[in-house]
């Protein structure tokens, strides 16, 4: 947002404004409904589970699909949501701050794609290699392995995320309370986000450094 117009959006025009309008509802809706599935998604391995739990190397899960599975369909569609978002802000943001815009635009893909990727991996591979009993590889890949690669991705993707909201934040520069609220949100979810990284090596009753996820649930923030 440029310094003289005094408010964001002042010079975007209608289409952009709408799209904007509607797509953060959507982010809005869709966060809510996928942190309601992921909280029924109860963890039965590592460090969360509290009883029957499945060990390594995780050729047991297959009776979790698709219930623990269900919030990532949303989170998917989400994560492309996400995008536009930024999309629409960015073109609603003043030529002289669109640095900022387009930087957290930038920061935003990467993280999408991350989380895409991650998620799509646990819906379209996983469950049918269990089904044919293929089974060689799915402890590194399962969301059930704390230290496996769909955690690395999905902290990788929400550690991009933190970014991508600091340097929205600054194009929103207006005085009015929406601004306001939205600009101290993004960066809130940021310093959390960079909180959580600082904080997570955590366990050292076993003599051995662990991580534990950056979030448990999905969330833009």
């Amino acid at each position: 947002m440029g310094t003289t117009s005094g408010s964001f959006g002042h010079n975007a025009s209608s289409v952009v404004l709408t799209s904007g309008r509607y797509l953060s509802l959507v982010t809005a809706v869709l966060t809510l409904l996928t942190f309601s599935l992921a909280i029924t998604a109860v963890p039965v391995a590592g460090s969360f589970c509290s009883a029957n739990c499945v060990e390594y190397p995780f050729h047991d899960i297959l009776e979790q699909f698709p219930k623990d599975y269900l919030w990532m369909y949303p989170a998917i569609i989400l994560s492309l949501v996400f995008v536009s978002l930024m999309v629409a802000i960015h073109l609603a943001t003043d030529r002289d701050r669109r640095i900022f815009s387009l930087t957290g635009l930038c920061f935003a893909l990467m993280s999408s794609s991350f989380l895409i990727m991650d998620y799509f991996i646990q819906v379209s591979v996983i469950q049918p290699s269990l089904e044919l009993g293929e089974t060689e590889g799915i402890a590194l890949f399962t969301m059930f392995n704390e230290h496996g690669i769909f955690i690395a991705l999905e902290d990788i993707g929400y550690i991009l995320m933190a970014p991508a909201l600091a340097t929205v934040a600054p194009v929103l520069n207006g005085n009015n309370w929406r601004e306001r609220v939205v600009r101290w949100s993004f960066l809130a979810a940021a310093i959390r986000t960079i909180a959580a990284l600082v904080l997570s090596p955590c366990n050292t009753e076993s003599g051995e450094v662990t991580y534990s996820k950056l979030s448990q649930f999905p969330s833009t923030g």
